[in-house]
């Protein structure tokens, strides 16, 4: 799992909790409070459907980005603390993750073209 963490830029918390709101059911108290304490504000297991997932991350990064947020990830692996890692390894992961995800497919295709013939 990957956490996504926010620093607002100096004045820009209502921005950035207006931004995070599009993305988040989370109240306005409980994102405030994780800006403020610099928690994780937004989790993305990318365990369900991988491709709308990735592009419901590139979408938060990119609103971020608009309103000057620092962004922070951690991984999140079951079992041991939260490593923060650089963001570029959040976009590798993720073009990992896509490229496994169409490996898939295209394996299952392959599979079912096989099954018929």
């Amino acid at each position: 799992m990957m956490r996504i963490g926010v620093i607002p830029p100096q004045n820009g918390l209502p921005a950035t909790i207006q931004c995070l709101r599009r993305h988040t059911d989370l109240p306005v108290g409980e994102l405030r409070a994780r800006l403020v304490d610099a928690r994780a504000v937004i989790d993305f297991a990318f365990e369900r459907d991988v491709a709308s997932e990735v592009r419901r991350c590139r979408a938060l990064l990119r609103d971020l980005d608009a309103t000057g947020a620092t962004v922070r990830v951690w991984e999140s692996v079951e079992g041991s603390d939260d490593e923060e890692v650089p963001r570029e390894f959040l976009h590798n992961w993720m073009r990992s993750l896509i490229g496994i995800a169409k490996d898939t497919r295209d394996d299952m295709h392959r599979e079912a073209a096989s099954d018929e013939g």
